[in-house]
């Protein structure tokens, strides 16, 4: 089985990189760029964002679906 050409970029990288540690595959991720968001997510609609997108990712590549 061919490990997917797939890559997203986001911040969820760490748990990409522990499931692909243990299996030895490429790290998966998403890059989402949330304007005018400090490093901390201090505002709460930013990190309402965050959470959305972590939430999606990881629906995505862990078969959960969002919402539920």
């Amino acid at each position: 089985m061919q490990p997917r050409k797939e890559m997203n970029s986001f911040t969820t990288s760490a748990l990409s990189l522990g499931l692909a540690l243990v299996l030895d595959l490429p790290k998966v991720h998403r890059f989402v760029a949330v304007p005018d968001a400090d490093h901390s997510f201090s505002a709460e609609k930013h990190r309402v964002i965050m959470l959305h997108e972590i939430e999606s990712f990881l629906a995505e590549h862990l078969g959960a679906s969002p919402g539920r």
